[in-house]
């Protein structure tokens, strides 16, 4: 009788560790090396899945690594592809379905678009950071986000995302896309979530002014040193959060100037929070 060696399944594959990881993720450009789709597995070139060295690793979405793992297509053309890498400078964009009256979780404040025109949830003087308008029974989002130095970071056009490679990492996994300026500062993370018609907005920094950024995390929505707005919802507003010229006259739901509003409802109206730009820059120098 023979005695067969029980295989240790727990040791024979090493795992990927996260910095080869972040490393891989950034030199594939946050993306499968043959089309630039997000949504990837991390694969061996030399088919060692032991052999973890960043040079042996690539990014694949799932349907390029089943085709390049059983040959369909050949290592020529594969090599080919990882050579030209440093050509690639974007990636792919990528389209996102949502039907209209859709709801937006900016923190822990919740908006709803109603409305059958658009609908701005951060607009600073006339300028849309991230808005929604219903067209055909569908949700169409446009947004732009910039960092510090204001280069755009993150895009969505017509309802199709793209972000760009100026960034430490970007991590799309299951419905989450998070993008990090450095080990444990998170510029954006994001949950697409077209199951239940929602955007989660989890964590953000809203460069509207460089100096000036407004902050999303668990605690709501920051504006400077003393204004915080946590569990607001908007409904049926044409605005969310705007910040206008002194001269304009603007009709605004919720006052929040230097407080903290706490469970409030911004209801049918033309802003839900608004602020002048001179109120706006109090917000961050008084104490």
């Amino acid at each position: 009788m023979t005695n067969k060696k029980k295989t240790n399944y727990s040791q024979k594959r090493k795992g990927i560790p996260g910095e080869t990881k972040r490393l891989v993720r950034q030199q594939c450009k946050f993306g499968c090396v043959l089309c630039s789709c997000p949504i990837y597995d991390y694969h061996h070139i030399n088919e060692n899945r032991d052999d973890n060295r960043v040079d042996n690793l690539v990014l694949l979405c799932p349907t390029h690594h089943r085709e390049v793992t059983t040959k369909q297509i050949s290592n020529i053309d594969f090599k080919k592809k990882i050579e030209a890498l440093s050509m690639r400078s974007l990636s792919d964009s990528r389209k996102i379905f949502y039907k209209e009256n859709m709801s937006i979780k900016i923190g822990n404040n919740t908006v709803y678009s109603q409305r059958n025109n658009a609908f701005f949830m951060f607009n600073f003087l006339d300028k849309n950071y991230f808005f929604i308008k219903n067209k055909n029974g569908e949700s169409i989002i446009c947004a732009q986000l910039t960092d510090a130095n204001n280069n755009i970071a993150f895009s969505i056009k017509e309802s199709r995302y793209q972000f760009y490679n100026n960034y430490w990492d970007i991590e799309y996994k299951g419905n989450c896309l998070t993008f990090r300026e450095q080990r444990g500062d998170v510029f954006l993370k994001i949950k697409f979530d077209t199951e239940n018609n929602a955007i989660s907005i989890d964590k953000a920094k809203i460069y509207v002014l460089p100096e000036m950024p407004i902050v999303i995390d668990e605690s709501g929505i920051l504006l400077g040193k003393n204004t915080v707005i946590s569990n607001l919802k908007f409904i049926n507003n044409s605005y969310g959060i705007a910040v206008y010229g002194n001269n304009e006259k603007k009709s605004t739901q919720v006052c929040a100037i230097n407080s903290r509003i706490d469970n409030s409802l911004a209801l049918n109206g033309e802003i839900g929070l608004g602020w002048n730009i001179n109120q706006y820059k109090r917000n961050f120098t008084e104490v």
